[in-house]
């Protein structure tokens, strides 16, 4: 049975770029799709309702099922991963695994991911994502950011009935166990089916930073992923 498509979702004020190496790296595993998210790249935002996250998850499960990729895989970064929980909380059925990409249930992550943001980015990578956010985030509406700033999704982890893997930068820390508990105590434990994959030697960016690694992992972790 072939693989269902994978859908990879960027983080706020972000871009669907940040996922431009996933086709050419998981060839093999999949289709692969980029979305982006409403006031992001050339995606307007609505007109006539505020863009928050409760309509980009809805925008996620529109585009979904609208373009047939009922049954797919989502990845999402930060903001994406958040937006993921919502919508396979939302719409039981249409996705058939998450995986959250150093993204969490509620802003203000556990101790000690709330640290070292950027390590292992290097200067250039850093100053070109940044310039990337605070030029996006000059046309993005207050409302989405106080809808992240709100948001808690372990309710809708609770309530997921698929497998969610995570993948989250190490921050330069060695006690892997212990990053691991510290996100079951933030709201992870919710989940039924879970795992969680430390990165080592990666900050928030964890795709961009080590591309590689994590390319490599997300290939082993989609490939042990039910597929019916």
């Amino acid at each position: 049975m072939p693989q269902p498509p994978a859908v990879f979702v960027h983080g706020y004020s972000c871009s669907s770029s940040h996922w431009l190496a996933a086709e050419e790296r998981l060839q093999g595993h999949g289709e692969v799709r980029r979305l982006s998210l409403p006031g992001h790249d050339n995606v307007p935002a609505p007109d006539g309702a505020a863009l928050d996250l409760d309509l980009c998850a809805e925008y996620v499960a529109q585009q979904v099922e609208s373009t047939g990729l009922a049954g797919c895989r989502l990845i999402g970064h930060s903001l994406g991963g958040m937006v993921g929980m919502r919508c396979g909380a939302r719409h039981p059925g249409l996705l058939s695994g998450l995986v959250l990409v150093d993204a969490f249930p509620r802003l203000g992550a556990p101790e000690p991911f709330g640290r070292s943001y950027w390590h292992g980015s290097d200067p250039k990578l850093k100053a070109r994502v940044v310039r990337q956010m605070m030029n996006n985030r000059r046309r993005l509406p207050s409302t989405l950011w106080e809808s992240v700033v709100g948001f808690d999704g372990t309710g809708d982890l609770a309530g997921l009935r698929l497998p969610v893997r995570g993948i989250y930068g190490d921050r330069g820390e060695d006690d892997h166990e212990g990053l691991r508990n510290s996100l079951l105590g933030f709201g992870l434990g919710a989940v039924s089916d879970l795992e969680i994959h430390i990165l080592r030697d990666a900050g928030h960016f964890v795709m961009l930073e080590q591309p590689s690694a994590f390319y490599r992992l997300l290939g082993r972790v989609l490939d042990a992923l039910p597929r019916g």
